[in-house]
């Protein structure tokens, strides 16, 4: 049967993905993977966003403010990313990506990887976002906690003070689940 257009990727994929990327495939692939970025926000996003290990900024397609505590392997990627450019995610030739490059080497890995066997069929960088939603899910988050990394917000605005707020710390909690989730899982790998 066909894929499902824009499905969560597995557990193996995301490992194979990252494993696979190169350097500079592989800082913006972890900006969907583990901060639920869209693929315009994270290959535009800069330095200047990323401090103390949040990641700050607005969402391009909706204007909404972005505020999400990093995850630990994707501060890991973060540090290990060369920093050539005021924007995080740059190509090989240390350029910030165009949408078109970027696309273009992000699906020509994912054909490798799914003609090599690695990765099953139907991998987007926007079923990352969909990932990121049913890790917190699983993670037994709820749709509120799905909004405050995703960015989903649809409370009225005389209640944004307290929704920043209240965003934040449920951000900060998810993340931290999805972080124990994850150190289990890879020691798990590890031991395996």
């Amino acid at each position: 049967g066909s894929a499902r257009a824009n499905r969560a990727w597995t557990d193996q994929e995301r490992d194979t993905v990252l494993l696979e990327a190169s350097k500079a495939l592989r800082t913006p692939t972890a900006l969907g993977m583990f901060a639920g970025l869209r693929e315009g926000d994270a290959i535009r996003l800069p330095w200047s966003a990323y401090e103390k290990s949040v990641i700050q900024s607005f969402q391009a397609k909706t204007g909404d403010p972005i505020w999400i505590p990093a995850h630990y392997r994707l501060r890991q990627i973060l540090e290990d990313a060369d920093k050539k450019s005021p924007v995080i995610a740059v190509n090989s030739r240390g350029n910030p990506w165009t949408e078109s490059g970027f696309r273009a080497s992000f699906f020509k890995l994912i054909r490798k990887l799914e003609a090599a066997g690695k990765v099953g069929k139907g991998l987007t960088y926007h079923g990352l976002r969909h990932t990121v939603g049913k890790l917190i899910i699983d993670a037994g988050g709820d749709t509120r906690d799905v909004g405050a990394i995703l960015g989903h917000a649809s409370e009225v605005s005389s209640a944004h003070y307290s929704r920043e707020a209240d965003q934040r710390k449920r951000a900060t909690a998810t993340v931290r689940r999805l972080e124990r989730i994850e150190r289990k899982r890879m020691d798990k790998q590890a031991d395996n």
